[in-house]
């Protein structure tokens, strides 16, 4: 009896002694259980920097993105944390760190337009246009119909002044084709039209110049605020002169004054005002609205062509 009992004690103690896990196998679960841990911090970090940058909290967001890539910094999702990391920091107007970190994300995902999109406007934000006009036919060359991409290179080539010349007046300029994109797959775009009207005044079409930059005007009279309306002074300004060079004093002083109380601080259009009142013998009102024109920034150059009429 005695003999039979030891055995079965035995068994039990065996039988335990089988259950405990090794130590090796409890400190492979115990960081198994911490990998989990972190893993899920990382995801909870990436959601709530998603929350900030979407409330324009940038400078937390940027501080929740790091936290997240220095607990997992080979987890895949890191390209899209550099991506808004990027973004967050050009917000701040960091653009040489935005520059950085958006390089990081493109090496692992180099066709990203949304990426290439953002590091052009921090090059932008640099000052840095050969760069960034790189970035963007990188993006027009994925997506041929980007609106920011189109709308962008135009503009830059728009502002380097390749405009017809005697050489080559019979070539459309450059950025003619983006404009032409830009009104042919977002027709309410007001640059696209604008740009519609400087081709045509080039071509010396100056009745669709007219049409072009009176839609221009219409389409920025719909936005709710100045800050939107980008392009509405100067298509005013470019259609008020072309109406004073051809000698439609009404209709130009009506478009002046109704656009310099949207705009009362737009110096060429006080200037174009000034030309306005010279055209009809107020030279008083004429010099005055020069002298304020120069005072808001007008061009010198602009104010001593009207003084010459």
């Amino acid at each position: 009896m005695q003999r039979r009992a030891l055995v079965s004690l035995a068994t039990v103690v065996s039988v335990f002694v089988f259950s405990q896990p090794s130590i090796a196998q409890t400190r492979d679960r115990g960081l198994a259980l911490a990998c989990e841990a972190e893993r899920s911090l990382y995801y909870q970090l990436a959601d709530s920097a998603d929350l900030q940058l979407a409330a324009g909290n940038w400078s937390a967001g940027e501080r929740l993105i790091r936290q997240a890539l220095s607990l997992e910094p080979a987890n895949p999702g890191n390209t899209m944390l550099f991506s808004n990391l990027g973004v967050a920091q050009m917000q701040q107007g960091n653009y040489k760190e935005a520059v950085r970190s958006l390089d990081i994300a493109l090496i692992r995902a180099p066709r990203s337009s949304t990426m290439l999109s953002n590091r052009a406007k921090a090059y932008l934000g640099l000052g840095m246009t050969e760069e960034a006009l790189r970035d963007i036919d990188a993006v027009l060359a994925i997506d041929s119909v980007s609106e920011w991409a189109l709308q962008t290179r135009a503009l830059m080539r728009l502002s380097n002044g390749a405009e017809r010349t005697e050489d080559n007046k019979e070539e459309s300029p450059e950025w003619a084709s983006d404009f032409a994109t830009l009104r042919r797959h977002y027709p309410t775009n007001s640059w696209g039209w604008f740009g519609g009207g400087c081709e045509a005044e080039g071509e010396e079409d100056y009745e669709t110049a007219e049409r072009f930059w009176v839609k221009t005007i219409e389409l920025e009279g719909e936005k709710k605020s100045e800050a939107e309306r980008e392009v509405e002074s100067e298509a005013a300004f470019r259609l008020a002169m072309l109406r004073l060079r051809r000698g439609e004093l009404q209709q130009a002083g009506s478009l002046l004054r109704e656009q310099l109380r949207r705009h009362p601080k737009d110096g060429k259009l006080l200037a174009a005002l000034g030309w306005y009142h010279r055209a009809s013998l107020l030279r008083e009102e004429s010099e005055a609205d020069l002298r304020l024109a120069r005072e808001y920034g007008a061009p010198q150059s602009l104010i001593e062509w009207i003084r010459s009429r």
